[in-house]
């Protein structure tokens, strides 16, 4: 043992500890360094070009020196410097990790280090096969078990959002933690399909805001299906978003409403859009409309507030909008319609 580290493979690692050297080889006890990686063991086997522990600490430094990117405990490790690769197993099977830059917690069993890449793979080998889970819709696969390493964000104010992917790369040089294959997100009452299946995680467990993305509203009911949406998740109870869902009049013909926000603040989740005037909604072929809409999660049938103007106006007045308000049945339109009707300014048709 001395003060200084050792100085090993050509300057490519450094012990910091005892080394004991004996007729079976070169063993250590303490902590070995390869730039940004860290394994620390009781019993550390040197060979000409690798090191092994069967059983180590690993700590992964960002790239500013200071800051924690990956913890683990309790893994067995070779790092090969010929591959310039290092492999790490847990002996406990699929367990927590920590990412501390990232505040996020990931639960794998392996986890491979490129040091000449700076990425970091992180795999549940243990958990469901990818198979043909991409090819299910996602009111299939919502209730399915979701393939891939679970990461939770470990953000105070997140409330342990999370979601798998089969496929993720922690990248030191970019500090984000980049994911692959993700076809399920549960938040609040609603599951997102993201359009490329993919998802970055930022410093302060951040996420991109999601584009073009699939969202089934709610999980339980699974009664309304939005497209091109765009989300932002907040934490696993909390978010926000705008996108469009179809409705289908009564000659199945589907007639696209853009929902200008999407949010589960009510309880559950509600969108809510409106139709301009000089683009009506066909509500059938005898009704059109515009005015706000409402899409409650819990209720298959619209809420429409606003005016309607019937194709063979009965009041004489062929420019009358007539205000009303009522959740509708498209097989079964029925407008409930005061005995003294007023448009949607609030003037008496007569």
């Amino acid at each position: 043992q001395k003060k200084e580290p050792f100085d090993m493979y050509n300057s490519q690692a450094y012990h910091t500890g005892n080394l004991i050297v004996s007729p079976k080889g070169l063993f250590g006890k303490g902590s070995t360094q390869s730039e940004e990686l860290i394994v620390s063991s009781d019993y550390t086997r040197f060979g000409q070009k690798s090191y092994s522990a069967d059983t180590a600490s690993i700590e992964l430094k960002a790239l500013d020196g200071n800051s924690i990117a990956f913890q683990s405990e309790n893994v067995k490790s070779l790092v090969d410097f010929t591959e310039k690769k290092g492999y790490f197993t847990s002996n406990e099977g699929v367990k927590k990790n920590e990412l501390p830059f990232l505040q996020y917690a990931c639960y794998i069993d392996r986890f491979e280090w490129g040091m000449e890449s700076k990425l970091l793979g992180l795999v549940d080998t243990q958990s469901p096969k990818l198979g043909d889970f991409a090819s299910k819709s996602l009111r299939e696969a919502v209730d399915l078990p979701h393939p891939g390493a679970k990461f939770v964000s470990q953000h105070p104010n997140q409330g342990g959002f999370g979601f798998n992917s089969p496929k993720a790369l922690l990248d030191l040089n970019k500090n984000k933690l980049f994911t692959e294959d993700v076809y399920v997100i549960k938040c609040a009452d609603i599951a997102i399909r993201p359009s490329d299946g993919s998802i970055t995680i930022h410093p302060g467990a951040q996420i991109d805001t999601l584009d073009e993305v699939t969202i089934l509203a709610n999980t339980e009911t699974k009664l309304h299906e939005i497209y091109n949406a765009r989300v932002y998740i907040e934490s696993a109870k909390l978010y926000s978003a705008n996108g469009y869902i179809d409705y289908v009049d009564e000659d199945k013909k589907k007639h696209s409403i853009f929902l200008k926000e999407i949010n589960p603040l009510s309880g559950h989740t509600l969108g809510k859009g409106i139709i301009e005037k000089d683009e009506v909604l066909q509500l059938s072929s005898a009704f059109d409309f515009y005015g706000n809409v409402t899409v409650n999660a819990q209720d298959t049938n619209y809420f429409f507030d606003g005016g309607v103007q019937l194709s063979t106006n009965c009041f004489g007045d062929e420019t009358a909008w007539i205000k009303f308000a009522a959740q509708l049945n498209p097989t079964q339109i029925y407008i409930p319609i005061n005995e003294a009707p007023v448009d949607v300014e609030g003037k008496r048709v007569t």
